[in-house]
């Protein structure tokens, strides 16, 4: 289930479906296990570019674009930080 609380949720809700989508129709269970049987739920993908493929996507959609970002959001919040100190720092010398 996905709970929205705008319309960038919404969005980014039908985007994690989409991506999510290859999963629910490439698994299978293989068995494993000789005395108890066991089920390893694999994806099983027609050939192997669509799964690198498949792989670099969600590498760059769950860990690049965040770190890039988060560093860019962080960046930004120093740089204005440190512009605010130095206004306060001269304030003071002049007041």
């Amino acid at each position: 289930m996905c709970y929205s609380l705008g319309g960038i949720d919404k969005s980014l809700c039908y985007y994690n479906y989409v991506f999510l989508m290859p999963d629910s129709f490439l698994q299978i269970h293989k068995g494993v296990g000789m005395t108890h049987v066991g089920y390893w739920c694999v994806k099983e993908w027609p050939t192997p570019l669509y799964s690198k493929l498949y792989e670099t996507g969600m590498l760059l959609l769950i860990l690049v674009y965040p770190v890039i970002i988060m560093t860019f959001a962080y960046t930004s919040m120093a740089i204005e930080l440190r512009m605010i100190m130095s206004k306060q720092a001269n304030m003071g010398a002049y007041g």
